[in-house]
């Protein structure tokens, strides 16, 4: 896909946590993302102590939040984005995932045209046995993951004035600390705003990590999602979400995967 810019000069402020990737994020990550013409300054914030490293980047701002991982766990992604970035709209990424230009380009003129909902790539639906579903799926949908996501800093505001409400059943129950920190994110916005969230099948590229496997491969991982998100759904009396219609992608998926080199 060729870009026209020109027709799209906008930046964006990027948040990434560092647990235990910090290769990714020196050698791959943060050198792609530099050379993006839709980015701010990247904000890393630096959970552990022995992962931390200082930025050689002028752009590039890596946050001490060893003491602040204890009070906010995942939610430290919400924390960063309220205290430090300055742009309207907010990109979160992971530490395992490098996002082309074209990509950018896509979720700023989405997130410009709807610009209360979360725009992203991984969508994820509830339906009504199992209420969260693993299922990949995109358009409209009612959780949009913060593997790659972007939305209004406005939103961040509201989270983490709601976070108290839920914070001891999700400090008893979450393993890592705020884990479903993106099902909490996507329910406040159809709360607050009274509208449905947006993933599309745009382009990526996994970077692979065999010795470190995400939170998502853990064996209590969906079980506690779905109760997590079952709690949230009541609790925000989020009345339709069983009436949203959903384009599933399931094995066709791959059709619109492409990784970039």
């Amino acid at each position: 896909m060729n870009i026209n810019k020109s027709k799209l000069k906008y930046k964006i402020d990027i948040i990434i946590l560092n647990w235990k990737r910090p290769d990714n994020l020196i050698k791959k990550i943060i050198p792609h993302l530099l050379k993006s013409d839709f980015i701010n300054k990247i904000y890393i914030s630096h959970g552990r102590i022995d992962t931390f490293f200082k930025s050689k980047w002028k752009r590039v701002i890596c946050l001490k939040h060893f003491k602040e991982n204890e009070s906010y766990g995942l939610f430290l992604r919400y924390y960063t984005a309220v205290k430090y970035a300055k742009t309207k709209f907010i990109f979160f990424q992971d530490d395992d995932i490098l996002v082309p230009d074209e990509t950018f380009y896509q979720l700023i003129k989405y997130q410009l045209q709807k610009k209360n909902a979360i725009h992203g790539i991984f969508g994820r639906y509830i339906d009504s046995e199992t209420l969260y579903n693993i299922q990949k799926v995109y358009s409209e949908v009612p959780i949009v993951l913060t593997r790659i996501l972007i939305c209004n800093k406005k939103l961040m505001n509201i989270v983490l004035k709601e976070k108290s409400k839920i914070d001891l059943y999700v400090k008893k129950k979450s393993k890592p600390y705020w884990n479903g920190e993106d099902i909490f994110l996507n329910i406040i916005s159809m709360h607050y705003n009274q509208n449905i969230n947006y993933a599309y099948p745009l382009k990526y590229a996994d970077i692979k990590d065999k010795e470190n496997l995400g939170i998502s491969d853990q064996k209590s991982h969906l079980k506690y999602r779905v109760e997590l998100c079952k709690k949230l759904l009541k609790m925000y009396k989020i009345p339709n979400y069983k009436k949203i219609k959903i384009k599933l992608l399931y094995k066709f998926y791959t059709l619109y995967y492409t990784k970039f080199n």
